[in-house]
């Protein structure tokens, strides 16, 4: 049975790791303009891509065919390695990429940009990464529990070596998934395309509390719902989004970290993959349907305040959580900028 991978991070590829100005010169068209799509954001970094070209910047052309770089606080840029993936779960960058080594074992490359530093470890034979963690990745290992299914123990590795063992979050060999977030760990059990052998749970686990999973949706006394789909993906520090359901009955839901009530978005122009904020989840109108304005970006707190953009921003790409605010791109795609929620005025932080 294949089992999900389910990762905040995608698979990226870029050019020589470089600090300094994001420059976009290269040949193109005689009306090709750099165009800035962003891809993932964090309390202390934004990853960003940057292409020139003439036609609007699509997400898939930013993930797959775009520079990417990372952008701190302080305005400072790095440049994202070819091959490499940028994960931005702990407080720094870290940069990643798999190759395999003579052994057949699989290596693991990594940069830690912000430090300087970088080396090569080997995972063991028998385990596969599964997922980021801070500074590090998370390795899984199957064992027998004794069980029809296939069980896996989960460990967190870090750059200076060390490991952490995670325990067995699914004993009976349920099908799952895992994905790193900056506060622990979450645990989707949920088989492809409605496996029933799914449970359809999902468990979080603190990095600080190794081993100890804590279960955040359904909530306390709610049955599961058997062979339901998942998806999770942009988390805060109190928050997870996830996708719940299948065609037109597939909504977005709201779950807090420490296991109280969730809440389902009923927003009807809200696309499923809204930047996650502490308090509350914002997006951007993609079409004139239902009422919506494209361009414009919205955001629904959790207790329910809406506001809305007077101004028109691209209606190709969601907003970010970033440095506390949102990051949005220009109708134009010409700038990045932050906002402090949809009402208030922009602030460059990309672009010329």
């Amino acid at each position: 049975m294949a089992r999900l991978r389910l990762v905040l991070l995608a698979s990226t590829a870029a050019l020589a790791l470089l600090v300094g100005a994001c420059s976009g010169a290269g040949a193109g068209p005689a009306n090709a303009v750099d165009r800035y799509f962003a891809l993932q954001g964090s309390g202390s970094h934004l990853l960003f891509a940057t292409k020139r070209t003439a036609k609007p910047l699509t997400e898939d052309e930013a993930w797959r065919r775009s520079r990417k770089y990372v952008l701190d606080a302080k305005g400072g840029r790095t440049a994202v390695p070819a091959g490499y993936d940028a994960s931005l779960v702990g407080d720094e960058p870290l940069f990643r990429k798999e190759t395999k080594a003579v052994d057949g074992l699989t290596a693991v490359h990594w940069i830690r940009p912000e430090r300087g530093t970088s080396g090569v470890q080997t995972v063991p034979r028998t385990s596969t990464i599964a997922g980021a963690a801070p500074n590090g990745w998370v390795i899984e290992t199957p064992v027998d529990t004794g069980t029809a299914g296939q069980a896996y123990r989960l460990r967190r590795v870090t750059t200076d070596g060390s490991t952490t063992d995670l325990g067995i979050p699914i004993p009976d060999g349920r099908p799952f998934s895992v994905a790193g977030t900056p506060r622990g760990l979450l645990v989707v059990s949920a088989g492809s395309d409605g496996d029933p052998a799914s449970d359809g749970t999902i468990q979080f686990m603190r990095w600080s509390a190794p081993g100890s999973y804590r279960r955040i949706y359904p909530g306390a006394g709610v049955a599961p719902q058997v062979g339901q789909v998942f998806g999770c993906g942009n988390s805060s520090s109190t928050l997870v989004r996830c996708t719940i359901g299948m065609d037109e009955d597939t909504r977005i839901r709201l779950i807090p970290l420490d296991g109280t009530r969730s809440l389902r978005s009923e927003e009807a122009c809200a696309y499923l993959y809204p930047a996650v904020r502490t308090f509350a989840i914002a997006w951007t109108d993609r079409t004139s349907a239902h009422g919506c304005v494209p361009g414009r970006v919205e955001q629904r707190t959790t207790e329910g305040r809406l506001s809305v953009s007077t101004r028109r921003y691209s209606t190709l790409q969601e907003p970010v959580s970033a440095f506390g605010r949102l990051v949005v791109a220009t109708s134009t795609q010409r700038h990045l900028v932050t906002i402090s929620d949809p009402e208030s005025a922009p602030n460059r932080i990309v672009g010329n």
